[in-house]
């Protein structure tokens, strides 16, 4: 890990209110990895993908519909992914659902794959066909 990412993680952990309860500790520590560990987690898709001549697109519309990540082949072939940070988001899925209902498959293909990538916990397969993907399967 490079100094300035320990240090950014450092300072986002720190904590800088008194008088605050247990619960809202968590939370804060929560709200810190999302901010640090959705950018790094995308930065490793862009980086796995480069090695594969793939590129890593964001998607966000006027409705507000986001999706974190989609890797794309030169093939055409192309798959999208929501990064979460517990078990207890992977429902936020319905967010890929959606998207993949608003893509025009006459002008471009179906997704290759729909997942879910997750800090911690087991990998498998949605009855919806998303895949769950913990952050520790990646690799190019």
């Amino acid at each position: 890990m490079c100094g300035k990412t320990a240090t950014a993680r450092q300072l986002a952990r720190s904590e800088v209110l008194l008088d605050v309860d247990d619960n809202a500790r968590r939370a804060i520590a929560i709200d810190s990895r999302l901010v640090l560990d959705g950018p790094v987690i995308v930065r490793d898709l862009r980086v796995y993908a480069q090695a594969s001549d793939a590129t890593v697109l964001h998607y966000r519309d006027n409705t507000g519909l986001e999706v974190d990540a989609i890797v794309e082949v030169a093939a055409g072939r192309w798959a999208a992914f929501e990064v979460k940070l517990g078990q207890g988001q992977i429902d936020a899925a319905a967010a890929l659902l959606t998207f993949v209902s608003r893509v025009d498959t006459a002008t471009c293909n179906a997704p290759a794959a729909l997942g879910v990538i997750t800090v911690a916990g087991y990998g498998y397969q949605r009855p919806d066909g998303v895949h769950v993907i913990p952050i520790a399967a990646l690799g190019p």
